[in-house]
């Protein structure tokens, strides 16, 4: 379980998730997904991202039951993050009933997800690279 900072723990934290199938370290995108949150959230003027608030998975986006996203569910239910930015709606999930799902769950915490590229609302199987 991971342990917020004291002095930030009245409030939400910024939160990024990044997930990929790939197991091969030396062509991982996860680093480069969490990159391009941490700039997004600068950019949105957001708390900065602490490093126990970045979620890495390497596994398949048509589960669920993901280590990294586990965490993330219980941080968010457990109120300790406001907004979580993830690349693209497909690094969430494969899965719309599980993107559906997650919206609503972490919305029901107060909770925002918010996306460097791609939205919710479009297609995120048939979207362009940006």
């Amino acid at each position: 379980m991971r342990i917020p900072n004291n002095d930030l723990a009245t409030q939400g934290h910024t939160a990024a998730y990044a997930r990929e199938a790939r197991a091969d370290p030396e062509q991982s995108a996860l680093e480069a997904q969490v990159d391009a949150c941490v700039h997004q959230a600068d950019e949105d003027a957001e708390p900065p991202i602490g490093d126990d608030y970045i979620f890495r998975d390497q596994s398949s986006g048509v589960q669920l039951d993901r280590r990294e996203l586990d965490q993330l569910r219980r941080a968010v239910q457990a109120g300790e993050v406001s907004v979580v930015y993830v690349y693209s709606p497909d690094r969430l999930s494969r899965s719309l009933e599980h993107l559906v799902l997650l919206r609503a769950e972490f919305a029901s915490a107060g909770v925002e997800i918010r996306f460097v590229e791609g939205s919710f609302d479009t297609n995120f199987h048939d979207r362009q690279s940006g």
